[in-house]
C-alpha cells in the first residue's frame, strides 16, 4: 500500500505533457472506478478514462449549447466514441487516489476544440470551415481606473481576442486585421454610430458580418439615482452588422453588479462569463439571420 501511495503522489507531478501544443480549452474532469477483486490498476484506468471523457464532454457541451445542434445525443455519442487522447492535448492530476474500494481521479485538461469542431463538422452538426460565416470583431472596454490594481487592465484587456477565440471554436471564421485605420476611441464611436460605415469596413476585410461590442466597468455611484459606493457596475453590449447591406443581425446587452469584496479572480470570471453568454446569444442571431 505504501508503494501505491508513493506512485500516486508522483503521478500528480508527472503527467501527460507531450511538449509544445496548440492552445486548447482548459476544463475539469473527474472519474471513479470500482476496485474489483483487488485490481487497483484496472480501477484506476477506468477512472482515468471516465475523467478524460468527462473533460471532453464539458468542452463539447459549450459548443453544442452555443449552436443549438438539433441532434445533440448523436453528437455526444460520436465524439465520445473516439479515443479521448485524440482530443486531449495535456492533462494534470488534481486528485489521484484510492478511497476505500473506489479509485478516484480529478484532473485539469486542455481539450483541442479545433479537433472537436472538425469532428462535429464531419458528422454534420456544425458547418465545415469552408462553409462557415466570416466575422470581423472589435470589442472595446471602458474600465474605471479606481478598480483594484491587477483586476483588469484598461489598456491591455483583450476582449476582442477572447471573443474571437469563442467564435472560432464554435464554427465561425474570424478574420485578422483592424476594422479601421486607427484603433482610437473616436474611430470606435464612429463605427458604433454608423452601421453603414461598419458594413464598409466589413466588406474591406472580406467578412460576412462585423461584431462590435463594449465592456464598461465603473463605480455603482456613477449610475444616476444610485448612492452605493462599495460595488462596481458592469454593462456589456454586442451588436452584429451584416457587411453587404448594413442590416442588424442581432443586438444583445446586459448588466450586473460586481461585489467589491469579491476576489479578483472571481470578479474577472464573472465578467468573462457574462460576456460569453452574450456572445453565445449573438452567435445564434448571426446563424439565424445572416443568410
Amino acid at each position: 500500500m505504501s508503494h501505491l501511495r508513493i506512485l500516486c503522489a508522483a503521478l500528480v507531478f508527472f503527467c501527460f505533457f507531450p511538449g509544445p501544443v496548440s492552445a486548447g480549452k482548459i476544463v475539469q474532469g473527474s472519474g471513479t472506478g470500482v476496485i474489483l477483486r483487488g485490481d487497483v490498476e484496472g480501477a484506476r484506468n477506468r477512472a482515468l478514462d471516465k475523467a478524460l471523457r468527462n473533460a471532453i464532454q464539458e468542452s463539447l457541451s459549450g459548443i453544442l449549447n452555443y449552436t443549438e445542434a438539433p441532434d445533440q445525443d448523436k453528437a455526444y455519442e460520436k465524439i465520445l466514441s473516439t479515443d479521448p487522447f485524440y482530443y486531449i492535448e495535456w492533462y494534470r492530476f488534481v486528485l489521484d487516489a484510492r478511497v476505500e474500494n473506489l479509485y478516484k481521479i480529478e484532473l485539469e485538461a486542455s481539450v483541442s476544440e479545433d479537433k472537436v469542431k472538425k469532428r462535429l463538422s464531419d458528422i454534420g452538426v456544425i458547418p465545415h470551415a469552408s462553409e462557415s460565416l466570416r466575422l470581423g470583431i472589435l470589442i472595446t472596454n471602458r474600465i474605471n481606473v479606481s478598480l483594484p490594481i491587477g483586476m483588469f487592465s484598461e489598456a491591455g484587456e483583450d476582449f476582442t481576442g477572447f471573443a474571437g477565440q469563442q467564435f472560432h471554436v464554435r464554427g465561425f471564421q474570424v478574420m485578422d486585421g483592424p476594422l479601421s485605420v486607427d484603433n482610437t476611441p473616436e474611430s470606435f464611436e464612429k463605427l458604433r454610430e454608423n452601421n453603414q460605415l461598419t458594413a464598409i469596413q466589413g466588406r474591406r476585410l472580406g467578412v460576412d458580418a462585423v461584431v462590435l461590442g463594449q465592456v464598461e466597468i465603473g463605480k455603482e455611484t456613477d449610475r444616476p439615482g444610485t448612492d452605493r459606493s462599495e460595488n462596481y457596475h458592469v454593462e456589456i453590449w454586442v451588436r452584429a452588422i451584416r457587411s453587404r447591406d448594413a442590416a442588424v443581425l442581432g443586438l444583445r446587452e446586459g448588466d450586473f453588479i460586481l461585489e467589491k469584496n469579491a476576489s479578483r479572480a472571481m470578479s474577472r470570471q464573472q465578467v468573462y462569463q457574462h460576456f460569453d453568454s452574450l456572445l453565445a446569444l449573438i452567435g445564434k442571431d448571426i446563424y439565424e439571420n445572416a443568410k
